[in-house]
C-alpha cells in the first residue's frame, strides 16, 4: 500500500508543471523549443562605398576593402555576429555588359584576325579595344592563356587594328607567370603617327625575367621594309634617360608574307622605331 502511495505522489509531482502551464494558457514545452544548436551558418559581407574590383578568370573578380561582415543561422534566423572589417575579400563572378565587366573592367579577348597573312604559324592576332583619347587596351586572364595554348598557340599579338606595330606575348611564359601572381595581365598602348610606341602593362612587377632558351616572354614588332636596318629609341615613362636598341628581323612566314622588326619590352614606355 505504501509503495501504491509513492508511485502515485511522484506521478502527482511530475505532472504539476504541465498543470500550470495548462492553467496559464500555455503549451507545454517540447523537444522543438530547445536552443538553436546553429549547425548551419551563411557569412555576408556588405562592402561599403567604392571597394576594389580584381578579374581573377574569365568568370569571376576579387572584391576587397572595408565591409560589414555577417553571420546568419540558416536555421533559424539568429544573426550571430556582425563585424566591420578593414580589409575583407571576396570572390564574385563578373557583371558582363557588352563583353565587359561593368565592375572590375575585364574584357572578353577579341576574336582572331581573320585575315590569313596577319597570324603566322603558332600565333594568334588579338585586336585591342579602343579606349578614352588614342588608347587601345586589352584584359588577359591566366585562363584566356590556358584556352589558346590548348588551341596550340604559342604567341598572342596584341596590336591596334591596322597598326604597324604590336606587342608579342609568350603564351606558356605569361600563363605561368599569372597562375604565381593570380592577377590578370592589362595591356595599354597606343601607336603615334610617327610610328612611336607606348605600351603599359600591369602588375607592375613586368618586365618578365628571360625564359631558359634565352627568349624573350614579351617583344614589341614593327611591320616595316627589310632595309635599312631599324634601331629603336626607348624613352621609359618614369625618366628621361633614353635606351637605344638594334632590332631583329624576322623573315616572313610562307602564310603570312609579311616580316617584322622586333626588340625586348623593357618596362612601361614609348618605343620609338628609326629607319
Amino acid at each position: 500500500m505504501k509503495k501504491l502511495l509513492m508511485a502515485v505522489l511522484l506521478l502527482a509531482l511530475f505532472l504539476l508543471p504541465a498543470a500550470f502551464a495548462a492553467a496559464e494558457g500555455e503549451e507545454p514545452a517540447t523537444g522543438t523549443d530547445l536552443p538553436c544548436a546553429h549547425e548551419h551558418t551563411k557569412t555576408t559581407i556588405y562592402f561599403y562605398d567604392s571597394p576594389s574590383y580584381k578579374a581573377v578568370s574569365s568568370v569571376s573578380h576579387r572584391v576587397s576593402g572595408r565591409a560589414s561582415v555577417e553571420v546568419e543561422c540558416l536555421d533559424c534566423g539568429e544573426i550571430l555576429s556582425s563585424t566591420e572589417m578593414d580589409n575583407a575579400e571576396e570572390i564574385r563572378p563578373h557583371s558582363m555588359k557588352k563583353g565587359v565587366c561593368a565592375l572590375c573592367g575585364y574584357r572578353e579577348p577579341t576574336e582572331a584576325v581573320e585575315q590569313q597573312e596577319n597570324d603566322r604559324p603558332g600565333e594568334r592576332t588579338l585586336i585591342a579595344t579602343p579606349g578614352e583619347d588614342t588608347f587601345f587596351s586589352m584584359t588577359l586572364t591566366q585562363d584566356d592563356f590556358t584556352a589558346l595554348e590548348i588551341a596550340h598557340v604559342n604567341t598572342a599579338v596584341v596590336r591596334g587594328e591596322n597598326w604597324d606595330s604590336a606587342v608579342a606575348l609568350s603564351v606558356k611564359d605569361i600563363r605561368d607567370y599569372l597562375t604565381a601572381q593570380e592577377d590578370p595581365l592589362f595591356v595599354e598602348m597606343t601607336e603615334q603617327q610617327d610610328g612611336s610606341l607606348f605600351v603599359s602593362m600591369r602588375p607592375v612587377t613586368i618586365p618578365f625575367s628571360n625564359t631558359e632558351s634565352g627568349a624573350k616572354p614579351v617583344t614589341l614588332r614593327f611591320y616595316r621594309s627589310h632595309d635599312p636596318a631599324l634601331r629603336v629609341t626607348f624613352a621609359p615613362l618614369e625618366d628621361d634617360e633614353l635606351t637605344e636598341m638594334t632590332a631583329a628581323w624576322q623573315d616572313p612566314s610562307d602564310d603570312s608574307g609579311k616580316g617584322f622588326w622586333f626588340v625586348p619590352y623593357l618596362r612601361d614606355g614609348t618605343y620609338i622605331p628609326l629607319q
